[in-house]
């Protein structure tokens, strides 16, 4: 049992030792050694006034009292130079109705792949036309035009005259 004590005393010691040699304590030494940092990249560092070797941005000095509080969100802190760079604007949010009219002008147009043509098999010419314009709603069972067409008159008179002749023959 005490070996089993031992055992923990000694892990327990160790990850003490651990931890706490993980810990950063930045002290005013170390911050003061490192006056310059990368806006984009924080983690670059340097003590005089340089270039960022990720993304090329000049190093801007800590605490040049440049930096809008307004901005700031959650500890991210813009400096008015890195506001006008990035284009940030910030707005205070507000509970609001938006009510928005835009006027504009359109061109309506009917559904190409539901055109439809319709091709004449009989010679003739249309004599009137009751749609006007391209896209006039057609109801079912309404007149399209009016044909006059010497064979559709011909073949008219045949059937009223074996219609004639039917009759005829019945009554007989």
């Amino acid at each position: 049992m005490n070996t089993f004590k031992n055992i923990i005393f000694i892990f327990l010691a160790i990850t003490a030792i651990f931890l706490t040699s993980c810990e950063k304590s930045e002290t005013a030494g170390d911050h003061a050694s490192h006056d310059y940092y990368c806006p984009m990249h924080p983690e670059v560092t340097s003590d005089k006034p340089s270039i960022c070797p990720i993304c090329q941005m000049d190093l801007v000095k800590r605490g040049s009292g440049q930096t809008m509080t307004d901005t700031s969100f959650k500890g991210l802190e813009v400096e008015a130079r890195g506001v006008v760079l990035a284009n940030v604007q910030t707005v205070r949010v507000t509970n609001e109705s938006i009510y928005r009219e835009i006027s504009t002008s359109g061109y309506l147009d009917f559904a190409e792949e539901r055109r439809s043509v319709i091709t004449a098999r009989i010679s003739g010419r249309v004599e009137r036309l009751f749609v006007r314009n391209t896209g006039d709603v057609i109801a079912k069972g309404r007149p399209l035009f009016e044909i006059h067409s010497p064979e559709i008159l011909q073949a008219q008179n045949e059937f009223l005259v074996a219609l004639k002749n039917e009759q005829i023959q019945r009554e007989s």
